[in-house]
C-alpha cells in the first residue's frame, strides 16, 4: 500500500525528533562521564587510588630518567630502586584492583 507524502512526512518528522531526542541523551551522558568532578565524587576511593598510583608511577619514572648531575648521589637512587622493588607487588594489585572495580561500576 503506498504511503501518502503527508504520512511521510509526518514519519520523516518522527524519526528526526527520535534522532534528536537519542543526541540529547547521548550529549547529556558524555558530559557526565568526562566531567571528572563528578566522577570524583561518586567514585572517592578509587580517583584517590588511582591519582596515587599515577603519581607513583610518574614519580619513579621520572626520577630514574633524570640526567646523571641532576641526582644527588648514586646511594639515593640505589635506595629508591630498592623501595621500587618491594613496592611494586604490593601496589600494582591494589591499582589494577581498583581501576577493574571502577570500570565495571561505570559500566553498569
Amino acid at each position: 500500500m503506498a504511503e501518502t507524502p503527508d504520512q511521510t512526512r509526518r514519519e520523516i518528522e518522527e524519526t528526526r525528533l527520535r534522532i534528536a531526542k537519542a543526541a540529547g541523551e547521548l550529549e547529556e551522558r558524555l558530559e557526565e562521564t568526562t566531567n571528572w568532578r563528578k566522577v570524583v565524587g561518586r567514585y572517592p576511593l578509587e580517583s584517590f587510588a588511582i591519582a596515587l598510583g599515577v603519581g607513583f608511577v610518574l614519580g619513579t619514572g621520572l626520577l630514574f630518567r633524570l640526567p646523571g648531575r641532576l641526582r644527588t648521589t648514586g646511594r639515593a637512587v640505589s635506595a629508591g630502586a630498592g623501595a621500587l622493588n618491594w613496592v611494586r607487588p604490593i601496589i600494582t594489585p591494589v591499582i589494577t584492583s581498583v581501576i577493574t572495580n571502577y570500570m565495571r561500576r561505570r559500566s553498569q
